[in-house]
């Protein structure tokens, strides 16, 4: 049986904050804190994992004196999900995504009780950018998670996976119209579409700078085909490291990024800086 997790750094200065909690006490009010940003997944799709499995886990992880499955000491708390023999590969995924997406947001809201955390220091900016290893999408059969497209290879072969659920696998030949788009956008660019990611962009991202997603599939598919060519593979590498290393506050990206993006503008590719960068990571992935 596998799984995925995530650990956070915290410390307990002597004498600072008052109202001592216990370590344990500390670890549920930072799954509380975290958890109470699900209040954001309003579609259905995303009861496969709402319903039961994250509570679950979090019940299990959080069982005092009785074993608790999510480690803690006076320097770390972790937050593990379990794929459940391959019965909940899309569930740990989304949980995982969201519970660090939320960490993300309220880092430095989390002290209490004579605790304190510390780290890592992650921008949600950097984070919506990036993506998740597996973007989340919405389809007519609910929430799947999306493979990446490779750089190199095509998009779509027979039978080639387009993503996967709880124990299910999602293929090409499945999917239609605007199902098959809204994947294609993700496998594109590595940009989730989950309702959490969607609503930190609202926070994100001034009003002038919100988009459509398939608005701009055309221009996905060709800057993709144009960096396929290699004609500027030193230029895309090192926008990929720039972009990585990136925090966005500064939400014009990286100079580097920017002078990819014009070269792809000049050939009828131009695409929003985020779903750019999202690309260029998602390409350089190994």
């Amino acid at each position: 049986m596998g799984g995925i997790g995530y650990s956070i750094d915290i410390e307990k200065p002597s004498g600072e904050l008052g109202g001592e909690l216990t370590l344990n006490q500390f670890h549920y009010s930072v799954w509380e804190r975290l958890s109470g940003q699900l209040g954001y997944l309003k579609k259905v799709g995303n009861r496969i994992t709402t319903t039961d499995y994250i509570w679950s886990s979090a019940y299990d992880g959080l069982r005092e004196g009785e074993g608790g499955e999510w480690s803690a000491s006076d320097t770390e708390l972790s937050f593990s999900f379990r794929d459940m023999a391959g019965c909940c590969n899309l569930s740990c995924e989304a949980s995982l995504h969201w519970v660090w997406m939320a960490f993300a947001r309220l880092r430095d809201r989390l002290d209490r009780g004579g605790w304190r955390v510390v780290g890592p220091n992650i921008e949600l900016g950097n984070l919506l950018v990036r993506g998740p290893s597996y973007p989340l999408v919405y389809v007519r059969k609910g929430m799947f998670a999306a493979v990446r497209r490779k750089a190199g290879q095509p998009l779509v072969v027979e039978d080639t996976e387009a993503g996967f659920g709880d124990s299910a696998r999602v293929e090409w030949s499945e999917l239609a119209g605007k199902d098959r788009d809204t994947v294609e956008w993700s496998a594109l660019t590595g940009l989730c579409q989950c309702d959490l990611c969607a609503k930190y962009r609202t926070f994100w991202q001034p009003v002038k700078e919100r988009y459509k997603p398939l608005d701009h599939l055309a221009a996905a598919r060709a800057a993709w085909d144009l960096l396929d060519t290699g004609a500027q593979a030193a230029l895309e590498q090192e926008a990929c490291g720039a972009t990585a290393a990136w925090t966005w506050s500064d939400r014009k990206g990286p100079p580097a990024l920017g002078v990819l993006a014009d070269w792809l503008g000049e050939r009828g590719a131009q695409l929003p800086m985020d779903a750019l960068a999202g690309m260029v990571m998602s390409r350089g992935r190994r």
